[in-house]
């Protein structure tokens, strides 16, 4: 049978399509009935389960960004795992690593990358929450049209956009100031 070859690194079809991120055809691998379980169960020359290899870094990184391509790696595991059979949750490789250990071994570098670009983007957003919070402030602070000379009330008191303006202004004001002091808790 074809599903149960395999390649010279010991990969058969379910382990290889796992590997090289192969959702079209590991799908229909999952699906298929009656299902193959001896393919599932199968390990490469390494001793790696299907959940050891969902779990390697691979070189297929669609992600610009290592914060998304993490939860990319994340959910692809997770889909894997899914459609395992819970024993393989405890398997060691020959190594002696269990899938969550060769996990964080292999994305370390990507988690610490990811922690970088997190921080950059942060600190970009606080410089953003801080010019909406000045403008925030000048804009409850000036009163467009004017003030009436006899009174201290509005010209534009009755328009409706005066209102609008007004009740933006009243709610843009705190949100910027707590977006801006969310940014700085964060850069700490």
């Amino acid at each position: 049978m074809e599903i149960l070859d395999r390649e010279p690194e010991g990969n058969n079809i379910v382990l290889w399509s796992v590997k090289n991120w192969q959702t079209k055809l590991y799908e229909p691998l999952v699906n298929r009935k009656p299902r193959d379980q001896s393919a599932f169960d199968a390990t490469d020359a390494k001793g790696n389960s299907v959940l050891h290899v969902a779990t390697t870094l691979g070189n297929y990184q669609p992600y610009p960004f290592a914060a998304l391509q993490m939860q990319w790696e994340f959910k692809w595991f997770k889909y894997v795992k899914h459609s395992v059979p819970r024993g393989l949750f405890v398997s060691r490789n020959n190594e002696n690593k269990t899938h969550k250990e060769v996990f964080m071994a292999s994305h370390r570098g990507l988690v610490r990358e990811g922690g970088k670009w997190l921080k950059e983007t942060s600190n970009y957003c606080s410089v953003v929450a801080t010019l909406i919070t000045t403008m925030a402030l000048a804009t409850t602070a000036n009163v467009p049209g004017g003030m009436k000379e006899d009174s201290d009330r509005p010209n534009l008191e009755r328009h409706p956009s005066f209102i609008i303006f007004a009740i933006s202004s009243l709610i843009a004001l705190p949100f910027s100031v707590t977006s801006g002091r969310i940014s700085v808790h964060t850069n700490l």
